[in-house]
């Protein structure tokens, strides 16, 4: 799929390489099951520092796994966003993994990740309905119905916007489908010079 909106100041993801400015915030962000983990893993992130949930997720298991994860989950989030807001001073590329559908939250990011002097960009992995579904049975995570419902419908309206989130403070907006996102293979974002 073609970006939603992409200044040229950025380069497309054309041959499996998303190069974005120094010290630049990627937003990856899809509906839960869309492949956001499994895009990050398989792609070379090296030179920039990844947070994604599921890593915290991992860490707590060990501690709290023998507890309902509903329970927990809390505690996951809260843990994944302190990070987030630690790294921003940080002179490295800064990928974050979230799912996106709440604006005020993508607001947020774009506005904490301009003050801390990052230019913010963000990608979405657009998967249909029976997709993200089937991606959530491949990982054994599966959210609840509702909470999944609440992200569909949001997630459904941000489709809509298309030319709309600039205005959120992104200084570009990519959206990959699974094959896209499949095909990409490295993220480079340079860290900031020294000096």
């Amino acid at each position: 799929m073609d970006a939603i909106l992409e200044p040229s100041t950025a380069a497309r993801p054309g041959a499996g390489v998303l190069r974005l400015p120094p010290r630049a915030l990627l937003l990856v962000a899809g509906v839960p099951g869309a492949g956001k983990t499994t895009m990050l893993a398989r792609a070379d992130t090296s030179g920039s520092l990844v947070l994604d949930p599921e890593h915290v997720r991992q860490a707590y298991l060990r501690r709290l796994g023998r507890l309902p994860y509903r329970l927990w989950r809390p505690l996951v989030h809260a843990r994944h966003y302190l990070n987030v807001l630690a790294a921003l001073r940080r002179r490295d590329g800064l990928v974050v993994h979230e799912p996106g559908t709440r604006a005020w939250m993508r607001r947020l990011l774009a506005w904490l990740a301009a003050r801390a002097g990052r230019q913010p960009h963000l990608l979405l992995i657009d998967v249909g309905l029976h997709d993200a579904l089937a991606g959530q049975r491949q990982r054994r995570r599966r959210i609840r119905r509702p909470a999944f419902q609440r992200h569909w419908r949001r997630w459904e309206a941000l489709r809509g916007q298309r030319g709309g989130l600039p205005e959120e403070g992104w200084a570009s907006v990519r959206l990959l489908d699974r094959e896209d996102a499949r095909r990409l293979r490295r993220i480079e974002i340079p860290a900031a010079p020294t000096g």
